[in-house]
């Protein structure tokens, strides 16, 4: 009889190599899920670096923009504004949109990654659940946190329970905040160039 058919039948297999020694179907079967098990784990973690490497771009992308647009207003303010001005103002709110665009992509990307480690989470759990005993779900153990986060975090703790402002917002608009208040004082600079602001003493 041979292996295959011995698999199928749910007889004993024998492994190959010195010092093998006989392996029933249902070890087989689960040494074969632990390995696909390993596989998808693998698979979380490369998913799981990428998702931090689109965070840290982002904040690198927003300093950086940032730092370019803050010595172009320096420069355009030395001596006042004037029309002369109006180009860096334009310069400026450039910046501004792509420093907007670049922490919206990253974002989008973040999500992409974490929504590929959640369904690789899910089939984990799915081929592990025979094998966890009374064990949560590392699901469950998510969504428990979250909501005791939400309560803990709650301005109005001792109060009716609910989610902090701080809780609900999302992070990237704040990070996305940041390139529009300089697209901000990129018009100011084109607005003022256009009247003619002259410099102090």
């Amino acid at each position: 009889m041979t292996e295959s058919s011995q698999l199928s039948s749910g007889g004993p297999v024998r492994a190959s190599g010195p010092g093998s020694g006989i392996l029933s179907a249902s070890d087989s079967g689960d040494a074969a899920k632990t390995a696909v098990t390993d596989d998808l784990w693998h698979f979380y973690d490369e998913h799981a670096t990428q998702a931090r490497q689109h965070e840290t771009l982002r904040a690198t992308v927003t300093t950086i923009l940032t730092a370019i647009a803050a010595a172009v207003t320096a420069l355009a303010g030395v001596g006042g504004l004037t029309l002369a001005d109006v180009p860096a103002g334009m310069v400026v709110v450039a910046v501004s949109g792509l420093g907007i665009a670049c922490n919206l992509k990253h974002f989008e990307r973040n999500r992409f990654h974490a929504q590929v480690m959640w369904q690789v989470q899910q089939e984990i759990e799915r081929l592990t659940q025979s094998s966890r005993g009374d064990a949560k779900a590392m699901s469950t153990l998510w969504e428990t946190a979250k909501r005791v986060h939400g309560e803990e975090f709650s301005a109005r703790k001792g109060k009716e329970k609910g989610r902090s402002v701080w809780v609900r917002i999302r992070l990237y608009a704040l990070w996305a905040g940041l390139p529009m208040a300089i697209g901000i004082v990129g018009l100011l600079v084109i607005v003022l160039g256009i009247v003619g602001v002259s410099g102090g003493r």
